[in-house]
């Protein structure tokens, strides 16, 4: 639409003002009450929240289900890096890293009683060489094995 036309349209309508002195403008306080009011006589239904009981059957974040060892990060790293796990019940830990021949070249636990839950070790690799190298967690009957690269 051009301004033309517009002004066009305008000119055939009236506009009629009311000085603001002469009305009484309703307060903040009275408009919110009439609001709750037509809210309260159209609420369907009330949503109560009270706090949750623990069950035994829930599953607690910091406390795995089952040993876990995950992949190191960052990976390729240098010159240290993270390895997290996990233990699903008080049981002696062992960690140790080797190189691809099976020469054992770090242990980073030894044998430790460890409480049930999550943890994270870092492992410093200053001293190796560039490579691909083993890392293997034991817990209790469970071996599990996984690999990292070291990049100088």
């Amino acid at each position: 639409m051009n301004a033309s036309k517009a002004k066009r349209e305008l000119e055939g309508v009236q506009s009629t003002t009311t000085p603001l002195e002469n009305t009484s403008l309703p307060s903040i306080a009275s408009i919110v009450s009439q609001n709750k009011s037509k809210v309260a006589s159209s609420t369907r239904f009330i949503l109560k929240i009270k706090p949750s009981q623990p069950v035994s059957s829930e599953i607690t974040p910091n406390i795995p289900q089952e040993i876990e060892l995950e992949q190191n990060y960052p990976n390729p790293f240098n010159p240290s890096t993270t390895i997290a796990f996990g233990v699903p019940a008080t049981s002696k830990v062992r960690l140790e890293v080797f190189d691809l021949l099976g020469r054992k070249v770090a242990t980073l636990i030894n044998d430790e009683s460890m409480t049930a839950g999550r943890y994270n070790i870092q492992f410093d690799a200053r001293h190796l060489a560039s490579g691909v190298y083993i890392y293997r967690f034991q817990s209790g009957n469970t071996i599990i094995t996984k690999k990292l690269t070291l990049i100088k």
